[in-house]
């Protein structure tokens, strides 16, 4: 599962889809106040996912999810959000897992930032791992 509003490189991809369902991916920033920051013990275990509101360096939600069928189906088939719904349910049983990403991303969820990827491209992306 990807949240459309970040683009990140494959090495993403590939940690999220090594990991045992149910996983998010998490990664550093330096101000994590328009993000949905992430807190997880020294194992890995997800223990608090704050939506937006906290601040200062720290980890955030990266937006690429993975999950399985099972972890999907206790919903059944109706309106659900994943922030409301589907990540406290998983938190509150204590199954939802980190994993931690250090690579380029570029997050387009602020108008600004989309329309600065729509002129420079994904190159800003590969460019900034040199």
């Amino acid at each position: 599962m990807v949240n459309a509003d970040t683009f990140l490189d494959e090495q993403a991809y590939c940690i999220a889809s090594a990991a045992p369902a149910p996983v998010i991916v998490s990664t550093p920033v330096a101000d994590r106040s328009r993000y949905g920051a992430l807190s997880s013990n020294d194992d890995g275990q997800a223990a608090g996912i704050d939506e937006k509101g906290s601040t200062g360096p720290g980890w955030i939600n990266a937006g690429v999810l993975g999950f399985d069928g099972a972890d999907l189906a206790r919903f059944g088939v109706r309106r659900c959000s994943l922030e409301g719904d589907i990540l406290p349910n998983h938190l509150k049983r204590g199954a939802l897992r980190t994993v931690r990403y250090e690579g380029s991303i570029i997050d387009i969820g602020t108008r600004e930032s989309l329309s600065k990827i729509r002129q420079t491209g994904v190159r800003e992306l590969y460019d900034s791992k040199q």
